[in-house]
């Protein structure tokens, strides 16, 4: 049997989380999430969100994927992005936080309810 390794990025990943129920990963790099099968090394989507990727979640169903973008520290505004795994479809949402966020977020979360 010949296997092989596909290069799908360069440098470190920031995150990386299972697609419940699939072969599949979400792998946060750079400005980019690409959803990579385990398996053959295909990549399915990629994702272009023009700012650092700090960190992803996938929901328990595995429909929705959570984006928190790095800011900066004392920045104006956190960036969290959901994407719809099923249509592909992206709602940005900018958080307030008066520059109270001293080193940005590193961290986020899908609850048991999809939120």
């Amino acid at each position: 049997m010949t296997t092989s390794i596909n290069t799908v990025f360069t440098g470190a990943s920031a995150d990386i989380k299972f697609l419940p129920g699939t072969t599949n990963l979400a792998v946060a790099s750079g400005t980019q999430v690409k959803i990579i099968n385990a398996v053959t090394g295909a990549v399915s989507a990629t994702y272009d969100f023009g700012s650092t990727v700090g960190a992803i979640d996938v929901s328990p169903d595995g429909s929705k994927l959570a984006v928190v973008l790095t800011t900066g520290a004392y920045a104006a505004n956190a960036k969290v992005s959901m994407v719809d795994l099923f249509t592909g479809g992206i709602t940005h949402h900018d958080l307030a936080t008066n520059g109270s966020i001293i080193s940005g977020f590193s961290d986020v979360a899908i609850l048991s309810n999809g939120t």
